[in-house]
């Protein structure tokens, strides 16, 4: 059974346990953050709250990061000023890598209290190049190919534009456009950081009726693109008639050579794959020109 006193010295302990904190220095860095790479600034010390201090605040920013054998990143390195409470990144080391900063506060009175705040950075990497892929109307294509990577895994996927898919945001998807279309991929990470689009697949849709010919007489032209020009098989310097086609079938130009080249991409304004079609004689063949 608690006596008087019993309450009276647990009402003086609680007391004594209360006037003994009351005025501690303390901060608080804020809790753990992953920061999304590509944004302008990043600013560190966002969420720190400093109590029971006398104003004006010192602000010390610490780290240490190590970047080789016998060296280290530290806060100067990687924050543009270490003595104020919320700096901006002006560096950044591997991705996803944790980084441990302590900050540490005095106040005027020489009081000091410190915290430590875990950050990292989410950062995608991108393939460039694509592959183009041909159909004809009507067929479809597998996409699966996301040409991201990097982020906090998993991540999560959409294409663009969504025309002729299954199921753009997976992915995995089947893909049936109308006609020629460049499909770009874009990631979200675990963290909510979404990348930037980039290109995956150039699907070309073939015109009803534009097959490349396959026959042993349209082989032996050899066509193919050389710098910014067409090659052909034509060593006697025979009249070949040419024609070219932009990727959707419409015809650009007709023309008649006696030669075994031509220098086409001058003729051609707009980026993108273009179908020549060569007859030289009783020989028939077609190709096709990339122009970048």
């Amino acid at each position: 059974m608690r006596t008087k006193n019993t309450y009276f010295l647990l009402l003086l302990f609680c007391l004594g346990f209360s006037f003994s904190n009351y005025g501690q220095l303390s901060v608080d860095a804020g809790k753990d953050t992953t920061f999304c790479s590509g944004v302008e600034k990043l600013y560190l010390g966002k969420g720190v709250s400093i109590k029971n201090g006398v104003e004006p605040y010192s602000i010390a920013w610490e780290c240490k990061v190590p970047k080789g054998s016998y060296s280290y990143y530290t806060a100067s390195d990687l924050l543009n000023d270490t003595t104020v409470i919320s700096p901006y990144f002006r560096g950044t080391v591997s991705p996803n890598q944790w980084i441990n900063f302590i900050i540490h506060v005095t106040d005027s009175e020489n009081k000091s209290a410190m915290d430590i705040i875990r950050v990292r950075f989410s950062q995608f990497y991108y393939l460039t190049g694509y592959p183009g892929v041909e159909i004809h109307k009507g067929d479809s294509l597998l996409l699966k190919y996301s040409s991201i990577g990097g982020g906090i895994e998993p991540l999560k996927f959409q294409w663009h534009p969504e025309t002729g898919l299954s199921n753009p945001d997976s992915l995995v998807t089947w893909c049936k456009p109308d006609v020629t279309t460049l499909y770009d991929i874009v990631a979200t990470d675990s963290c909510g950081c979404v990348s930037s689009p980039n290109a995956a697949y150039y699907v070309m849709v073939l015109p009803t009726g534009f097959n490349e010919i396959k026959n042993e007489a349209g082989n032996l032209l050899n066509i193919r693109q050389n710098g910014n020009g067409i090659y052909f098989n034509n060593p006697l310097k025979q009249e070949a008639r040419m024609s070219i086609y932009s990727i959707n079938g419409v015809t650009r130009y007709h023309l008649t050579i006696a030669d075994d080249h031509l220098d086409i991409d001058h003729l051609l304004e707009t980026k993108g794959i273009y179908l020549v079609k060569i007859s030289v004689g009783e020989l028939t063949g077609s190709g096709k020109y990339l122009k970048y």
